[in-house]
């Protein structure tokens, strides 16, 4: 959209609260150029002024920040550590699987105790 939602507004003050370089401060709008960009911009820019930073404090940059890239490879590396081993992970519909029901661990136990304190 056209405003600036509260990641949005997270990620700007992380960056003004770990910004140990020299100003300008530089964002990256990582967005298509449509109809939005200019409206976006002025969301950026006034979260930015409304936070102390005058306009010439503030860089903002279109595209991709190139300084955030990684190798896919060690990522890829671990991408088979996030897989499950349950067979309701592969296959959840299957109510013969085990582990269907319990959250998709094997032999976990369900009670009837009331979570809201009751």
């Amino acid at each position: 959209g056209d405003h600036l939602n509260s990641l949005g507004e997270h990620k700007l003050s992380a960056m003004l609260q770990t910004n140990d370089h020299a100003l300008p401060l530089v964002v990256y709008l990582n967005t298509s150029e449509d109809g939005h960009l200019v409206a976006r911009k002025e969301a950026v820019t006034t979260y930015l002024a409304d936070a102390g930073l005058k306009d010439q404090q503030v860089h903002l940059e279109y595209g991709p920040n190139p300084n955030a890239t990684s190798s896919a490879a060690a990522n890829m590396s671990r991408l088979s550590k996030t897989e499950s081993e349950s067979g309701v992970a592969a296959n959840p519909t299957n109510s013969s699987a085990t582990g269907y029901g319990t959250g998709g661990s094997t032999g976990a136990a369900t009670t009837g105790s009331d979570t809201t304190g009751k």
